[in-house]
């Protein structure tokens, strides 16, 4: 069955109340998930017989964002494969001929794409000229978007500790560096007060943080594009691509009645998933929306390694949203140190974290 969010969110706490069965599974974004998790509705997928997280059809580093405790919540793998939920970056290879914006995109496909040469390039671009351009745009807001790039460098606002605890985690020396990588970015992002993608589908900005969903914008952009994965930190390092918190999670609630049906199907779906979902969407794009030759091997490049964080999926919750990427943010526009920063929300962050689980 399908249902509405917080219909589905609803039934299952009623079911829960009255003792009665509604779901062996939620299939739900992962913004959702704190939701089931604080009503405590949901089984230990480790629990379950007949399963193999260490198949690679699982994604296990998505996985880890979701144990508490050593207790797994929520699975994550090729049986959840949305693409349309990958970012990405957007360029305007016109507008960047004429605005000095030297950018070899072959980088890409060398491997050399680190944040040090897309921010050389953009530093070297001309002034914007009475708001004809801009060089940055993302559809998402200035913390959200730093916070992402921190994904794209494989460093997490939260994880485990020695007791399984969630914990403030990026006050490490790959998350001080990419502080110091915001800090240098976020002077040329723009925050428009109009849809901040219209403005790059328009034509005005250089590049655009946004998800492929968003190629289908693009069909008749009068303008040649081309679509980027997010650079990488070092160049030794692969390319990682944050995922949004739309992305779905797969759990097992606890009204499911028969534990081995559930193991069975949860391993059978994910193996009988892997390498189907993209070679389908790419077909897509291909028959209607690319028009330039890299496009698919650039999309295979952007969904080859995929991110989550905790942090982003809690987001809705006021002590792990300012406890985390927000704290992070108000560091890389140079207010506080990231310390401080940390240290002022870890009090009420901390209180919430160990209600998990």
């Amino acid at each position: 069955m399908t249902a509405a969010p917080e219909t589905m969110l609803s039934q299952t706490d009623l079911a829960d109340k009255s003792g009665d069965f509604f779901a062996d599974f939620a299939v739900l974004p992962s913004h959702d998930f704190g939701g089931y998790l604080t009503g405590d509705y949901l089984l230990n997928l480790r629990s379950l017989p007949f399963t193999d997280y260490t198949a690679p059809y699982f994604d296990r580093q998505a996985m880890s964002q979701f144990t508490f405790r050593g207790v797994m919540y929520a699975a994550v793998g090729e049986a959840t494969v949305q693409p349309e939920d990958d970012l990405c970056l957007f360029f305007n290879r016109d507008l960047a001929e004429t605005t000095g914006f030297r950018f070899d995109s072959e980088s890409v496909e060398w491997g050399t794409f680190t944040w040090d040469l897309l921010l050389t390039a953009l530093s070297a671009a001309t002034d914007p000229e009475d708001g004809t351009y801009v060089r940055f745009v993302s559809r998402f807001d200035a913390p959200l978007t730093a916070a992402f790039a921190c994904s794209s460098a494989g460093v997490t606002f939260l994880a485990p500790d020695a007791n399984g605890l969630l914990r403030q985690s990026v006050n490490t020396d790959a998350g001080r560096a990419m502080l110091e990588t915001m800090k240098s970015f976020l002077p040329h992002l723009t925050v428009p007060e109009e849809d901040p993608f219209a403005v790059f589908a328009g034509g005005r900005a250089l590049l655009a943080i946004g998800t492929l969903s968003d190629v289908e914008k693009l069909g008749t952009a009068g303008f040649r594009w081309e679509l980027l994965p997010f650079p990488k930190a070092v160049e030794t390092a692969e390319y990682v691509t944050p995922v949004t918190t739309n992305a779905p999670v797969v759990t097992a609630l606890s009204s499911s009645v028969n534990i081995d049906i559930t193991g069975y199907v949860l391993q059978a779906v994910n193996a009988a998933s892997a390498g189907r979902f993209l070679p389908v969407y790419e077909a897509i794009l291909l028959r209607d929306y690319v028009t330039e030759a890299k496009t698919l091997d650039r999309i295979d490049l952007i969904c080859h390694r995929t991110a989550a964080d905790t942090a982003l999926s809690f987001g809705s919750v006021k002590a792990v949203r300012e406890g985390t990427y927000q704290a992070f943010y108000e560091a890389a526009l140079g207010t506080k140190t990231l310390a401080k920063a940390l240290s002022a929300k870890k009090k009420a962050l901390t209180q919430y974290l160990d209600q998990l689980g």
